[in-house]
């Protein structure tokens, strides 16, 4: 290619190549503001699942304490034989129901407020999504303005320059080198997203094991002290570090769908199943 048809070549083309340049850099930004909201999306999906969790497990204790509240259900010859109770023991049950009804009013006030905010969760994350979607259908716009401006180069760079007989040659070795280039540069980002999911995992693995100490003090304190509470917290705690295990290894089954070099992970009971605690005794067990 002669230097003064390459010269006729760029001026045939310069419009265009601007034009391709100018709705290029409208869109610029596209590419990591696409990566910023996909991890958004990602981050709702997580806070709502762990909301429905919550929710769920609310409604069973406001179901609980409907029970203990309601007076319908005391037995008709438990209500009978109240009518013979002394006035101490009548005025002790009249506490025990008031308590209940405080515990029921504090259980509903407790799901409706999770309730409220799986509903914030929800909103937050179709409009995340659909955030999503439009930036997707811009990358995708983005992506074909690019392979045109690789087309303009091509049409106007590629052939053989008058004294540079080797210059195909060093053309191919410098495209093999982006090549190497590019395939190490998606190696690292990929081990990189591996390391970043591992870290989210180790923080779980972290969470479930304060869950799991704060499940010991309240079984040690129900052995000691006695009492619903006590029980209650010691089953809400368990609860949550079966859980966080088995978010844990998610984030290891993840991670490894980006590097082959994160190994599986020995499967923990806590991860397997519920472990239950046997009368008077702090070391749980498998159910």
């Amino acid at each position: 290619m002669s230097s003064t048809f390459l010269q006729q070549a760029i001026a045939e083309h310069s419009s265009r190549h601007t034009e391709l340049l100018n709705s290029l850099s409208q869109l610029e930004s596209v590419p990591e503001t696409l990566k910023e909201q996909t991890r958004l999306v990602d981050e709702l999906q997580a806070q709502l699942e762990e909301c429905e969790a919550n929710v769920a497990r609310l409604f069973e204790k406001t179901r609980n304490q409907r029970r203990n509240a309601d007076p319908g259900f005391i037995s008709g010859g438990l209500k009978f034989s109240q009518v013979f109770r002394s006035r101490k023991e009548k005025e002790k049950e009249r506490e025990r129901e008031e308590r209940n009804k405080r515990l029921f009013a504090e259980a509903m006030a407790e799901e409706t407020v999770e309730r409220d905010r799986r509903a914030s969760l929800e909103q937050a994350l179709s409009s995340a999504q659909a955030s999503k979607t439009e930036l997707s259908n811009q990358m995708k716009e983005y992506d074909n303005i690019m392979a045109k401006i690789d087309a303009l180069y091509a049409l106007i760079f590629n052939g053989p320059t008058p004294g540079f007989p080797r210059e195909d040659e060093l053309e191919q070795a410098v495209q093999a080198s982006l090549t190497v280039v590019e395939r190490a540069k998606a190696g690292y980002n990929s081990e990189n997203e591996a390391l970043e999911i591992l870290s989210r995992s180790e923080k779980a693995f972290r969470e479930c094991q304060t869950k799991m100490k704060d499940a010991i003090y309240w079984a040690t304190a129900s052995m000691l002290a006695g009492g619903r509470t006590a029980e209650a917290k010691e089953g809400v705690a368990l609860k949550s570090a079966h859980s966080l295990a088995q978010k844990a290894q998610a984030y290891v089954r993840e991670a490894q769908q980006y590097s082959t070099h994160v190994r599986s992970l020995e499967n923990p009971s806590i991860a397997r199943e519920m472990p239950i605690r046997k009368e008077n005794d702090t070391e749980f067990h498998g159910t």
